[in-house]
């Protein structure tokens, strides 16, 4: 059987204009939080099925990332949900599934 990672990344979070900075220890225990709030769902369907995963988190440009984590871990497909921003939204700024479709060399699923 064919190992199954779960993987988000969240974005990199920039400082706008004269905010303070905040603590970068604090800003990246919040995204581990929102991070397991978004694969919490995946992780129980897979712990319903009895499947075996690896969960792995990640901070960084979503759709390289995801596409990187895929090669370095030798993935022979990527299965991802999408958002559903619709085609004004994907023609506007481009949906993070369709650049991971373009970016990837192995098949892309998208599940809505």
């Amino acid at each position: 059987m064919a190992d199954i990672h779960v993987i988000n990344v969240q974005p990199v979070i920039l400082p706008l204009g004269e905010l303070p900075l905040l603590d970068a220890e604090l800003i990246e225990k919040a995204q581990q939080e929102q991070a397991k709030k978004v694969v919490k769902s995946a992780c129980k369907l897979l712990d319903d099925a009895g499947l075996k995963y690896t969960k792995h988190f990640e901070i960084g440009p979503i759709p390289s990332t995801i596409v990187n984590y895929a090669k370095a871990h030798g993935c022979d497909s990527i299965i991802m949900g999408t958002r559903g921003m619709g085609a004004l939204g994907n023609l506007m700024l481009g949906s993070t599934a369709n650049q991971v479709v373009h970016l990837a060399e192995i098949p892309v699923t998208l599940v809505k």
